[in-house]
This record gives C-alpha cells, sequence and structure tokens, in this order.
C-alpha cells in the first residue's frame, strides 16, 4: 500500500518530538501485525492530522495544514483541520489518527460523557472517576500505547419501549466509554463532511424537530398526499461486522483505530449471568454506535438505492 516519509518541520528537535527515522520506544517493541487490512498507525505527534491516503487517485502527499504538533495544539483547532482535509479531499483516507488520542482528547471525551449514566461491568461511576481524573487518564493512555488496552464485557439491560417490547440497551465500563468517545469525536469530524445534508438522527446540532420541520417545508405547495413512516427494524442489532469495516476503511485506514473499533464490536455481552460474543451489530447505549450506524446507513443514497460507498 503507499504510504509516505515523514516530513522535516520547525519542531523536529523539540524535546519529546519524534526525529526522522526514529521509532516511538513502546512501538519498537511491537510485531508489525496489525490485525486489519489497513496502514499501521502511530501514537507518535505525525502532524495534527495524520498522514493521509487518495483512495480512488492512489496519490499520496504531505499534511497541507500547520507546522504544530497535536499536543501543542488546541484540541478543537486539530479537529477543525481534520475536518478541513475531510472536505477538501472526499476521497481520501486517513492513515494515521491514533496519535490525537492522547491524555487531552481523552479528557475532554470524559467530559462529554452523561455524569449520572449507570456503570457498566466495572461498576466505576463517572464521579469515582473524575477523583483521580489526571493518574487515571494517564493510566488509560499508556495502555492505549501500549496495546494493553482491552474492552469489558458490555452489560445488558432491557428497557421497555411499550407495546410489550424491550429495547436492549447496552452499558459499556467508564473506560472503554472514554475512548469510544475520543475516537468517535475524531470520525464525527471527517464523516460529517460526507452525510447527507437531509439526515439527522445522531448529529451534531440536529434534532428530529428540524427534521419534521424540512419534511413540512418541503410538503406545502407540492402533490404529496401520503408520508410513509419507516424503521428499520433491530437496526442496531443488525449491523455486519464485515461490511461495517469494510465500509469505515473508504476513509479511515490508521489500523489502530480500527482495530479498537473491531474490539468494541465483538466485546462480550453480560445478559444476565451468560456472556454471548455476538457476530454482528453494535449496542444500543456505547457512545460510538449511533456514528457507526449512521456511516452504515449511508450506504443507502437518497431514493433508497445502495451509493457509491458499497464496499
Amino acid at each position: 500500500m503507499a504510504s509516505m516519509s515523514p516530513t522535516t518541520n520547525a519542531h523536529e528537535r523539540t524535546p519529546g518530538h519524534r526525529q526522522p527515522g526514529e521509532t516511538c520506544a513502546p512501538e519498537a517493541k511491537r510485531s508489525a501485525s496489525q490485525g486489519t487490512n489497513s496502514v499501521r498507525g502511530t501514537w507518535c505527534s505525525e502532524g495534527e492530522a495524520g498522514r493521509h491516503l487518495r483512495t480512488k487517485a492512489g496519490a499520496t502527499g504531505g499534511n497541507p495544514t500547520g507546522q504544530e504538533t497535536p499536543s501543542l495544539m488546541p484540541i478543537r483547532l486539530r479537529l477543525e483541520r481534520i475536518a478541513t482535509q475531510a472536505r477538501a479531499y472526499p476521497d481520501m483516507a486517513f492513515t494515521t489518527l491514533a496519535h490525537h488520542l492522547d491524555v487531552a482528547l481523552l479528557e475532554r471525551a470524559f467530559q462529554r460523557l452523561n455524569p449520572k449514566s449507570a456503570p457498566g461491568v466495572d461498576r466505576v461511576t463517572w464521579r469515582a472517576y473524575k477523583e483521580n481524573l489526571e493518574a487515571n487518564l494517564k493510566t488509560l493512555h499508556d495502555k492505549l500505547v501500549t496495546e494493553t488496552y482491552s474492552p469489558q464485557a458490555v452489560v445488558r439491560r432491557l428497557i421497555p419501549k411499550g407495546g410489550g417490547k424491550f429495547r436492549p440497551l447496552g452499558l459499556p465500563a467508564l473506560e472503554d466509554k472514554i475512548v469510544a468517545k475520543a475516537v468517535a469525536m475524531l470520525l464525527e469530524v471527517i464523516y460529517e463532511q460526507d452525510f447527507y445534508d437531509l439526515s439527522h438522527g445522531f448529529r451534531p446540532g440536529r434534532n428530529p424537530h428540524q427534521a419534521l420541520y424540512e419534511v413540512r417545508q418541503g410538503l406545502l405547495g407540492s402533490r404529496i398526499g401520503h408520508v410513509i413512516d419507516c424503521d428499520i427494524s433491530s437496526f442496531f442489532d443488525n449491523l455486519e461486522h464485515d461490511t461495517l469495516l469494510a465500509i469505515l476503511r473508504k476513509r479511515v485506514k490508521d489500523g489502530r483505530v480500527l482495530k479498537l473499533i473491531e474490539k468494541w464490536l465483538k466485546a462480550g455481552i453480560l445478559d444476565g449471568k451468560e456472556m454471548v460474543f455476538p457476530d454482528k451489530g453494535s449496542p444500543q447505549g456505547s457512545v460510538i454506535s449511533p456514528l457507526l450506524a449512521n456511516a452504515y446507513g449511508r450506504l443507502f443514497g437518497r431514493k433508497g438505492t445502495v451509493s457509491s460507498m458499497t464496499p
């Protein structure tokens, strides 16, 4: 697969910044195997949006923006620059995103979690974790870098939804929610450039009321006499893992990020006293599931036909 050599910049001799040809100490001990059909990512700082690959043109290119390393850059600016690249190069696949999963982004992800959400199998609450937040996040980041991080089982709870039916809700462990939220923040700024403007579900700054308003505005003055309300039965429970990962690889080819997502998809589910390992689906209740579902749903075009995103 095509790749590119690290480019030199003004920060090369800054303490803690990797020199050309050097390898992060934890990475030097690891095997070259990734477990995914992707470019091997890095936890080191390599440009604010990471190296990238234009999937259709087949050409690689250097980072077009900025010289700062991610750790020296505000999170908002990092995400904006990733979004700018994703918007400018719609056929580009990002091959280095994992280095953005530093302590600063993990802390931002933690702050965005619901403090009142029920704990998972670890029984750790948001408030308890916050009491020693700096040390906890440092330890969590070290696990990511050394690849010793492994998601815990997701606790399943059945929530009544009317008509005598129940909706299965997944409760991940707190650290799994933190890492998943951080990854979701990175992927969101990429996929927000790709999603159809008419979609509103689980998207920042959008809500069902806006969707209803646009439907109403579209019906005014038209000859449409009927509106069909459709729902995909058990959509989250039936996401095909291989198909989903193939869709994601069209925009993200960082093997470390994809490996994290694959781990979450295949994590065990504790249903009562029984542990099950799903071969499809993404738990409702996982902070990254809505984004994954939207990426999967983008397979279907405006007229309900399979679009060019088909793997």
